[in-house]
């Protein structure tokens, strides 16, 4: 996942591996929240994360022909 902020915006990709990225949509922060949603080849994923000690933790939650998946997240800052 490759995020940037702007002001309250977020932009950048995510996706499975570097080769295979989509583009991050109404991306926005508001206070520690970090929404955005990613739409796969397949099912379109909306992520719900907080900034926690240096981590976004939250959840990734997906509805793919009537059925609903939710992962775990947890985002740490690579460093460069």
């Amino acid at each position: 996942m490759d995020l940037k902020q702007k002001e309250s915006e977020i932009t950048g990709t995510a996706g499975e591996n570097p080769d295979r990225q989509w583009a991050i949509q109404k991306g926005k922060v508001e206070g520690n929240k970090v929404t955005f949603e990613v739409q796969t080849e397949g099912p379109l994923l909306k992520f719900e994360l907080t900034l926690v000690d240096g981590h976004l933790k939250g959840e990734a939650r997906a509805e793919h022909e009537g059925k609903s998946v939710t992962a775990a997240v947890d985002l740490q800052r690579q460093k460069e």
